[in-house]
């Protein structure tokens, strides 16, 4: 299979899995890396809650989501599916010795990815780890999308909110200084901006590794 084809496919399962228990390690890793983000537009003097952070944080994420699509175009996509299993289980578990709290259903699903990511790598199921890579990469494109459209998009009426359950299991309004910025809803803003910032990795999500 052509790495676009495997990439669209990943996107529309992320697209009606996101709101689900079943994407948990996924949404472990993303928030992760969003919190450190969050960090260092800290140390800038920015916040996500103002138009300028919320930018960054966006522009930030958006190249890490291009930075990844490029390097799998390498022979390290063999091994970014075990760094990102790895970075999402010590962030975890880093997390839950500070907080001195843990969530059951999120440690069940971090283990799972950690036997999964074990049993692929001894069974050498090299495909499989072309799936893996662009199911992470694609996992931050994916929170992007819902942060900054999604979330702006069911605050608009109780209506919305009862219909996307993809909003569920991840929080945080992206969009929210941009609310009614120059007369535009957030929902308006965080589409235009996931598109335009997300379009380079969709282009070079062609010609990479068949599988």
């Amino acid at each position: 299979m052509r790495s676009e084809e495997r990439a669209g496919i990943i996107a529309a399962i992320l697209l009606f899995t996101w709101g689900t228990l079943v994407t948990e390690p996924l949404h472990i890793f993303t928030n992760l890396i969003f919190a450190y983000i969050d960090s260092g537009i800290a140390k800038l003097s920015l916040s996500s809650a103002g138009k300028a952070g919320a930018v960054v944080t966006i522009v930030i994420a958006a190249a890490l989501v291009l930075g990844f699509m490029l390097l799998s175009r390498t022979e390290a996509v063999k091994y970014m599916p075990c760094a990102f299993v790895m970075i999402t289980t010590i962030g975890y578990v880093s997390k839950c010795i500070v907080s001195r709290h843990y969530t059951l259903s999120s440690t069940i699903a971090v283990s799972a990815a950690l036997l999964a990511i074990g049993v692929v790598y001894i069974l050498h199921l090299k495909s499989v780890v072309l799936w893996i890579a662009d199911a992470y990469i694609l996992s931050l494109g994916m929170h992007i999308l819902t942060g900054a459209f999604f979330i702006p998009l069911k605050g608009i009426n109780k209506v919305l909110d009862k219909i996307f359950y993809i909003t569920l299991r991840q929080h945080g309004n992206l969009m929210k200084p941009f609310a009614g910025f120059l007369h535009i809803p957030a929902p308006a803003w965080g589409f235009f901006f996931t598109v335009l910032l997300l379009l380079p990795s969709a282009y070079y999500a062609f010609s990479r590794k068949k599988g």
